[in-house]
């Protein structure tokens, strides 16, 4: 070597050790930290010492080097870290040697799973033993310096020699261009680094770390002897539950159930993690309280809240909350969100909390919309029994509240962009549970019978259901039921319906759909709201009646005398529907704002619509007069409720009479108040919450007196979510309702934690037809199913639940089984393992605990009827288990599905893993490391959705234009999506988004020049978007199990 510079390029530094330890008798390396794939390199070297020294810095150095390089005080951060870890106490070096065994015994897992691999920790571990390597760790200060010590066996020429340089101990320390290092010769300079280096030896003889080092390898997966199959099935249920999970500090000072505290914690821990939670126990077990526990506990940390809750439960929210101390929360209509979005202050709170979210499951009205930007930046709890009412797009567009963006969340979801992974759960290729088990508080009654058997919980018996059989002829007699079918069938619904009057060319394509959308769907459903009434009692047929004929004459008068066609804007029509399928009913005016909503009516075929007009008054009025002289004692439906009422199981218990119309509430309670005492009905309005007390002070902790108490309650929907009724112990359902469901919700209201009742019991009228007389109750029951079915619209997406539970659940409803009035408490796979989980914990804490010191990549085979192999990976939050054939090809990934065969008992035994299947657990991992930073690429690459909103509209806008005004259209697409967008650049984006999907009149070009003008403007000054460093992330394999 002509010259001593060892640069890695031209001279290798591998090499050069490799050189030296060949001729030394001894050598002595200071290094920064300890990697064992430095040993590999040189094994055969080393062999051929007599002894090997080694002092290492430490992790918690490495990591304090790193802090400090980031100090802004950086000198004086160096002097009070020197001088405190000159004086470490025994116990805080033990921690420091106790941190470097778990580190070693991590980095062990990284190690390839190979033969050879095995061979070199055997020989490491001999060396250790015979102490011929050893090994301590510097404790009193970062160790930066990297020195080789050889002290020659032929000391004829010299004493030995050393290198001092950059270069770690390892692979790239020894093979890296960027590493630099410089051989040192001469006597003198061997002796001084030589006694440099004895130094700091003795200074760490208290930190001696070969015996531990040495414990390390035996504790590594290559040779622990303490892995079964029971403590691998253990260790992979800890890896999904409680990885890197720290149990918070929550003080609770208002009074909860064991259940409720860890639910608050539970979500508390999925809210901070992911930036949203959905709370999603079943009724009855009480959410409005863990939602205001969570807020009170959030506000202790400084954090107020936004709380928006249904009209109806406002007042009761107040109460809760005050109840829990929180003091600065605020309630909101969700009726009224414009009044939070009109306010900077309250924009600038940093928690939503929404009650009841499944209302918010509809992208395309424009509460959502008004949600979305409200929730934007904020933690979200989102309460909902019910999250998931028609698909499971529902609690896609309620987790998009919470993650707006598609890629950039922490979800295990696979694809990683949101939307994909829902379409391949719709279609089989995902398990919706790997998403829900990560962002649901959700537990059953059985859950808590089950978990919590030692809580003083009680619930009472459900008894019922019990069907009321009346004659719907005899309600209308003399034929007039069929008669107002017929009618029904006659209408045209030529003012709910006016899409099919447009003239061609009269409206832009886009706008005419949504029209027409929007139309047809309302008339299925005005249809539907006939049909009904027609069923719920005479009172709220007629009511309905009166308003469609005075509806229909006012859209007559406005067409004949100002050529004008009133259409509603588009979004109270989206609203009405959308409230007609969530049942709210009576919170429907179709006649509002009908001053400014027209048309012209030389866009339609007017001569047409006015003759359907004509006639569907003239088959309202021949409704109307068939019914308008029926009275109540008449009314057979009625008469049977007044019997029922007299009966010794319901006389003189408290009542609720649930109907889903105000018609028909008021109807009924002004049949009863003559006949019965403390009779009372409501239908929303300020009193609810007062009414409420009355009818159950126990629950409510309210002093009424007992003349003041309602002890036959009628109320429509507006009891049926989210109150506490449980001093009740009947419900009577006066319709035929469509949805099982909310049968069961409206039972949740008084089957309730707290309720004093033994038993509770539940009645459904049910209407029969004279000519089924001679046909048995399973047979009435298909068919009034089936009538259901069509009459209601299946296709319109109004029910829960698919057709065939729908069928089971009202079946069963209806022929008395009691089955059918229990909640369907099917618990997920994710909830079974979850509470399996739990239940292991408790039972075997022994086993658990040598479960989870298990090391990474630990393996064992066992018994079993399939030939395959299970491995779980990790990099960091995201995992997955793997089912590979033992020709290394994946033949499951459904986490769920593989724990079934991990599954097994604690006295298992378990088998020597087969190593030739190390290769196949390699591939496997390599494919994991891919994929999650593939997923990581992927965050970056998806665009924010306000620009991905804009983009739509430069997609539509672009259509059949010029390539010079398309290119126009592509610029400023460009400019938008490489500004970095802040709160109100975003708001003013969406707004001008919304603005501009509805300028239907103007020109392409007009619109393209005012979205210039305006985007120029407002975003000019915006930064250019910057996107963070992607890091690298790498994969561990946990556990690999050989099933032969």
């Amino acid at each position: 070597m002509s010259h001593d510079i060892i640069d890695n390029s031209s001279i290798k530094l591998v090499n050069v050790l490799k050189e030296k330890l060949l001729v030394s008798r001894r050598a002595k390396f200071a290094i920064g930290w300890l990697f064992l794939n430095g040993f590999r390199e040189l094994k055969d070297e080393i062999e051929n010492l007599e002894k090997l020294e080694i002092i290492a810095g430490t992790r918690t150095n490495r990591q304090t080097a790193e802090a400090m390089l980031l100090e802004k005080r950086w000198e004086k951060a160096v002097s009070d870290t020197l001088e405190r870890m000159k004086y470490l106490s025994e116990d805080e070096r033990q921690k420091i040697l106790d941190e470097e065994f778990r580190g070693l015994v991590n980095d062990l897992s990284y190690i390839e799973p190979t033969k050879e691999n095995i061979e070199f920790l055997q020989w490491f571990l001999e060396k250790l033993r015979e102490g011929k390597i050893e090994i301590r760790i510097y404790y009193k200060e970062p160790l930066h310096a990297k020195i080789y010590l050889f002290e020659y066996k032929d000391q004829r020429h010299g004493l030995g020699e050393a290198i001092v340089g950059s270069s770690n101990f390892s692979v790239s320390g020894f093979s890296l261009n960027t590493e630099l290092n410089v051989r040192v010769l001469g006597d003198d300079n061997y002796k001084k680094l030589s006694e440099w280096f004895d130094t700091r030896w003795k200074e760490s003889e208290k930190s001696e770390f070969t015996t531990l080092a040495g414990m390390a390898i035996e504790k590594s997966w290559a040779f622990t002897t303490e892995a079964t199959p029971f403590r691998i099935y253990l260790k992979v249920l800890h890896e999904i539950f409680s990885y890197k999970e720290e149990e918070p500090v929550i003080d609770l000072e208002t009074e909860l159930y064991r259940f409720q505290k860890d639910a608050v914690i539970d979500a508390y821990k999925r809210l901070k993690r992911f930036g949203g939670v959905f709370v999603s126990d079943v009724p009855g077990l009480g959410k409005t309280y863990i939602g205001s526990a969570l807020l009170s506990h959030l506000e202790s940390e400084g954090k107020t809240a936004i709380v928006i809750v249904p009209p109806r439960l406002m007042e009761y929210w107040k109460e809760i909350l005050s109840e829990f101390g929180v003091a600065r929360a605020k309630v909101f209509s969700s009726g009224k969100l414009s009044e939070i979005l009109d306010s900077e202050k309250y924009l600038k709170r940093k928690v939503v909390l929404v009650d009841e979210s499944h209302h918010f499951r509809n992208p395309d009205t424009q509460r959502y919309q008004d949600l979305v930007e409200i929730c934007e930046g904020k933690e979200v709890i989102l309460l909902s029994a019910t999250p998931q009412n028609l698909s499971i797009w529902d609690i896609y567009w309620q987790l998009k509240l919470f993650t707006p963006y598609e890629a950039n969340h922490n979800f295990r979801t696979c694809p990683i962009e949101l939307k994909e992974y829902f379409k391949c759960c719709a279609n089989g290729k995902a398990n919706i549970e790997d998403l829900i088990s990560e962002i649901f508080v959700r537990r059953t009654r059985s859950d808590i019978r089950e978990n919590y058997p030692d809580e003083k919980i009680y619930f009472p018996k459900r008894e019922g259901p019990f069907r009321i059989d009346y004659s719907i002829d005899k309600v209308y007699k003399g034929g007039l039921y069929e008669k107002i079918r017929e009618l029904i069938l006659r209408l045209t619904y030529a003012r709910y319906n006016l899409g099919i009057y447009v003239k061609p060319g009269e409206f832009d394509p886009d706008e005419l759909q949504r029209l027409k959308v929007a139309w047809e769907n309302l008339q299925r459903l005005v249809r539907m709201n006939l049909y009904r009434r027609l069923e719920s009692s005479v009172q709220a047929l007629k009511d309905t009646l009166q308003n469609h004929i005075r509806t229909i004459g006012y859209f007559y008068k406005i067409l004949v005398e100002e050529n004008k066609i009133f259409v509603g804007d588009i979004e109270d029509i989206e609203k009405a529907i959308e409230l007609l399928k969530n049942e709210d009913i009576e919170e429907i005016n179709f006649e509002e704002g009908i001053e400014d909503k027209f048309y012209d009516a030389n866009k339609f075929y007017v001569e047409r619509l006015k003759k359907d007009l004509k006639l569907d008054e003239s088959t309202f009025n021949e409704m109307y007069n068939l019914v308008k002289d029926i009275l109540p004692e008449d009314d057979e439906k009625l008469q049977r409720l007044i019997e029922i009422l007299n009966e010794d199981r319901v006389k003189g218990k408290k009542i609720i009479i649930f109907s889903a119309f105000e018609s028909t509430v008021r109807y009924i309670y002004d049949n009863l108040k003559p006949k019965f005492e403390k009779v009372d009905f409501v239908y929303g309005g300020k009193e609810l919450l007062t009414k409420i007390k009355r009818f159950a002070p126990k629950a409510n902790k309210a002093k009424i007196k007992p003349e003041e108490e309602i002890k036959i309650f009628v109320a429509t929907e507006v009891l049926s979510e989210g109150l506490n009724l449980q001093d009740g112990e009947v419900v009577i359902n006066y319709e035929l309702h469509w949805n099982p469901v909310r049968i069961i919700q409206r039972i949740g209201r008084i089957d309730r934690i707290g309720s004093e009742n033994d038993k509770i019991y539940v009645y459904n009228f049910f209407p029969e037809i004279e000519a089924e007389a001679e046909i048995g109750i399973e047979s009435k029951v298909n068919r009034r199913i089936d009538e259901i079915i069509k009459n209601f619209g299946y296709d319109e997406k109004t029910i829960r639940l698919d057709e065939p539970t729908v069928r089971k659940k009202l079946f069963e409803i209806y022929t008395e089984r009691p089955e059918g009035i229990e909640e369907v408490e099917e618990r997920s796979t994710a909830k079974y393992f979850e509470s399996e989980f739990q239940k292991l914990l408790k039972n075997f804490p022994e086993e658990y605990k040598k479960a989870i010191e298990l090391p990474a990549l630990v393996n064992v085979a066992r018994s079993h009827k399939e030939k395959n192999i299970v491995v779980f990976c990790r990099a960091d939050d995201y995992y997955r288990l793997r089912m590979i054939n033992l020709n290394g090809e994946v033949i499951n990934s459904d986490d769920w599905d593989i724990l079934k065969v991990l599954q097994c008992k604690p006295g298992e035994k378990g088998e020597k893993f087969n190593q030739d299947y190390f290769e196949i657990i390699e591939k496997v991992k390599n494919e994991f490391e891919v994929e999650a930073n593939k997923r990581e690429r992927d965050k970056e690459n998806i665009i924010d959705p306000v620009k991905k909103e804009f983009g739509r509209l430069i997609d539509w806008l672009k259509r059949k234009e010029s390539k010079e005004i398309k290119a126009r259209f592509d610029k400023l697409f460009d400019f938008v999506n490489e500004k970095q967008l802040n709160y109100a650049q975003g708001k003013f984006l969406r707004g001008l988004v919304r603005v501009y999907k509805k300028k239907f009149g103007l020109k392409k070009i007009e619109i393209l020049e005012k979205l210039e003008g305006e985007i120029h403007k407002e975003l000019e000054d915006a930064l250019n978007a910057v996107k963070p460093e992607i890091k690298q992330k790498y994969a561990q394999v946990i556990i690999a199990e050989e099933l032969r």
